[in-house]
């Protein structure tokens, strides 16, 4: 072996010794790419069930629908759920400019969740008092798991759909820890309520 292959060998051997102590540096100090970050969010109804997204609902019966949350963000995220109820000329959440309902909460969950972690939760509601006359339905209770609510809520008659109907719905927000506040994290469930005079 010649002079200048030993020197060749020789800067190569320190190339590869270098490399080899700065890689621990440089993958701390160089992001590596995540897979996809999301989370779900999911509302069944009887028996864990998709069903036609419509309950009809007679007053005092309580009903039950399964709230759920997956934390696929690759950290620990803190979650808060809004359960929101609307009548149908009232807004929902709006998915192009990602804001929030106006609406006011009804009821708040608050929950911290590891990666991959799973939240599910049974959601019980029953409407107390529902008045109904003509063209209208007057609901002033609204039970919501241990909860009562007193509403002013009065749901007109959907003639496209020949009934009383409104919208139960859970808002899912987001700690954003950069600015120290709940954000809207875009996502929504619902289900319709039928309003069924017995």
């Amino acid at each position: 072996m010649n002079n200048g292959n030993g020197k060749l060998l020789y800067a190569l051997f320190f190339v590869v010794l270098g490399m080899i102590i700065l890689l621990p540096t440089l993958f701390s100090v160089i992001p590596i790419p995540k897979g996809e970050s999301f989370t779900e969010l999911w509302l069944l109804q009887s028996h864990n069930q998709i069903e036609t997204g419509k309950l009809s609902i007679l007053q005092t019966r309580s009903y039950t629908v399964n709230l759920g949350v997956a934390n696929h963000m690759g950290d620990p995220e803190y979650y808060r759920i809004y359960a929101k109820l609307r009548l149908p000329n009232e807004p929902l959440p709006n998915k192009t400019l990602e804001s929030e309902s106006p609406l006011e909460p009804l009821l708040e969950y608050r929950l911290f969740l590891r990666d991959n972690e799973i939240w599910n939760r049974e959601f019980s509601f029953s409407f107390g008092k529902i008045s109904y006359e003509e063209k209208v339905a007057s609901v002033s209770d609204l039970s919501l798991d241990v909860h009562t609510l007193k509403l002013n809520k009065i749901v007109p008659w959907d003639e496209a759909r020949s009934g009383f109907y409104c919208q139960l719905f859970f808002e899912l927000w987001i700690y954003n820890s950069t600015v120290s506040l709940f954000q809207y994290h875009n996502r929504y469930v619902s289900v319709w309520l039928q309003l069924v005079n017995e």
